[in-house]
């Protein structure tokens, strides 16, 4: 199921998340004990499918099927590349969505958390996404860096850290 947040809605699922904020935007997280791991994007030869699937996949106990999106930046603005989301967004019943800001909740669907993530990934779009049940997000950045942030307490996978370091040096 996918839902269309306006930006008073993604506000109030920050604060019920109880460690992300939502400003200017952006999703951020607000709890003093964050850590983050950013690797460069370009250099990891891997395609927006392959990083969106270990995202989803390989740092938590458990595969990732609901989650929020903020799409905040479309960079450069293609009607194309527009287009093939808004197609997504038809698929589920939504209509177009005007303007260069997507807001969405996903639930239960892994599919489709897939899609969106590695359409974001490969456009290089600006993006942060926030997992629902965990304290686990990526942010998306102009093509450039993918950050990977997660609250200390949260469990990872034991080898989580070792597969970013490994992206970081292209031993993939």
């Amino acid at each position: 199921m996918l839902e269309l947040l306006d930006e008073r809605s993604l506000k109030d699922w920050a604060v019920h998340s109880g460690w992300v904020s939502y400003a200017d935007g952006r999703l951020i997280a607000s709890s003093p004990a964050v850590q983050c791991y950013r690797t460069i994007n370009y250099e990891t030869a891997l395609c927006g499918a392959d990083l969106a699937e270990s995202f989803l996949n390989d740092f938590l106990p458990t595969r990732v099927t609901s989650g929020v999106f903020s799409v905040y930046r479309i960079f450069p603005y293609d009607s194309a590349t527009v287009g093939v989301f808004q197609h997504l967004l038809y698929l589920y019943g939504k209509g177009i969505v005007e303007g260069k800001h997507f807001r969405f909740h996903i639930a239960d669907d892994y599919g489709g958390l897939l899609c969106a993530m590695s359409w974001c990934l490969a456009c290089g779009w600006n993006f942060d996404f926030v997992a629902d049940g965990y304290r686990y997000g990526v942010s998306g950045d102009d093509d450039e860096f993918v950050d990977v942030f997660w609250e200390a307490g949260e469990i990872m996978k034991p080898d989580a850290l070792k597969i970013l370091e490994a992206w970081e040096s292209q031993k993939i």
